[in-house]
């Protein structure tokens, strides 16, 4: 039941995100297709004959560095989809090796979270929030303990 509602757009998925830059406008959608051009890489990218693929971001706070705290949403499910979205828009997760750069001064991993997944219980159709608390790497990189910013 829980792969139907997600095929029917039915899940709610919010990402947080520490990107190396950060969107145009404080919030969005970004409605790119993406594809695999090549079948024997894990690289996705923005691709005209790419499957559909939608991404919603509003900017929680701007840090210093040029980064941004992003709350996403998706409402898609493409492999490596927010990675790419945000790369493509020359805002890369934050020390995401694939899609931007390793930033081991700052994190040792791609600072992106899954921080809420909703969706209706497959018996009662009680609608069901999990939530999953912030990790400690991405917590010091916010609260200013790392990088040093001000909040908007």
């Amino acid at each position: 039941d829980f792969a139907r509602q997600a095929a029917a757009g039915k899940v709610r998925k919010l990402y947080l995100a520490i990107t190396r830059g950060c969107p145009p406008s404080e919030e969005g959608v970004l409605d790119m297709a993406i594809g695999q051009p090549d079948p024997g890489s894990v690289l996705r990218q923005v691709t005209a004959d790419g499957h559909p693929s939608r991404t919603a971001y509003r900017i929680l706070k701007r840090l210093a560095e040029n980064c941004c705290l992003l709350e996403l949403e998706l409402f898609t499910g493409r492999t490596h989809q927010i990675r790419v979205h945000l790369a493509h828009i020359a805002c890369p997760v934050l020390g995401d090796s694939l899609y931007g750069r390793p930033e081991p001064e700052w994190i040792e991993r791609q600072a992106l979270h899954a921080v809420s997944l909703e969706f209706a219980h497959p018996i009662s159709r009680e609608r069901l929030t999990l939530t999953a608390p912030l990790p400690e790497d991405m917590v010091r990189l916010i609260d200013g303990s790392k990088i040093e910013g001000d909040q908007e």
